[in-house]
């Protein structure tokens, strides 16, 4: 995943999730990100439930590194199991970070084509 990305409010999908996870955590539901989103921001993720059900939560995006304010925001997919910090919740705690598209470091913007 790259440092940051676009959630985008105008999309019914992406609005929906938003207002399903203020609800769910009125507590954090003033600190949610949305439109550009960096590391560290209150994001909303999707979690498998019971019954296989994608449900809108509300996460801090990142993991605490080893330094002081360290984050850490990638694991590379050859090792993510042997690592300390993403081992356990790679095999489970997954989730989805919903969005509308990415900012890579080459400055180009991918977004979901409007149907």
């Amino acid at each position: 995943m790259c440092g940051r990305y676009f959630f985008d409010l105008e999309s019914e999908l992406l609005q929906n999730y938003y207002r399903e996870a203020q609800t769910k955590q009125p507590k954090q539901a003033a600190e949610l990100a949305a439109g550009e989103v960096f590391p560290s921001n209150l994001v909303v993720t999707l979690r498998k439930e019971e019954e296989n059900i994608l449900t809108p939560e509300i996460m801090k995006w990142g993991f605490t590194g080893f330094k002081k304010g360290q984050l850490m925001i990638n694991a590379r997919a050859e090792t993510v199991e042997e690592k300390k910090t993403f081992h356990q919740p790679f095999l489970q705690n997954r989730c989805v970070f919903p969005m509308s598209g990415m900012k890579k470091k080459t400055n180009l913007c991918f977004q979901i084509r409007k149907k």
